[in-house]
């Protein structure tokens, strides 16, 4: 889960590394995956248009903590990771690396990246 202070990978060809959470955008104090967290840029790859230490929002992606699915199955993720979104709320890069929940699909409706692997 998480929540404010935690670190979290970037999933995306956006250029940046690494983010922390800032806020969570809703009124719990963990969020899960497919809620929208707002959060501060720590590393970028030096080409990004995107500067280190700006306030953007994010989608979590994948969690480090166990979670049970309907069927019985247990899913865990060797770290946290989010997708960048930009102003308009649609993802900032046009790959995404890894696997997603099957949740992503119902918040990315009409723009679901081609590369998407939904389980």
């Amino acid at each position: 889960m998480i929540q404010f202070g935690t670190s979290i990978k970037i999933l995306d060809n956006s250029g940046v590394k690494s983010v922390k959470c800032i806020k969570i955008l809703k009124s719990q104090r963990y969020s899960t995956i497919g809620d929208k967290i707002i959060i501060s840029t720590k590393k970028v790859k030096p080409q990004s248009k995107i500067r280190k230490g700006e306030v953007l929002s994010a989608i979590v992606y994948r969690l480090k903590k166990k979670r049970l699915k309907s069927n019985g199955i247990m899913i865990k993720h060797k770290s946290n990771g989010a997708l960048l979104l930009n102003k308009k709320n649609v993802p900032a890069g046009n790959r995404i690396r890894g696997s997603a929940a099957k949740e992503l699909k119902y918040i990315f409706q009409k723009n679901v990246p081609l590369n998407l692997k939904l389980y």
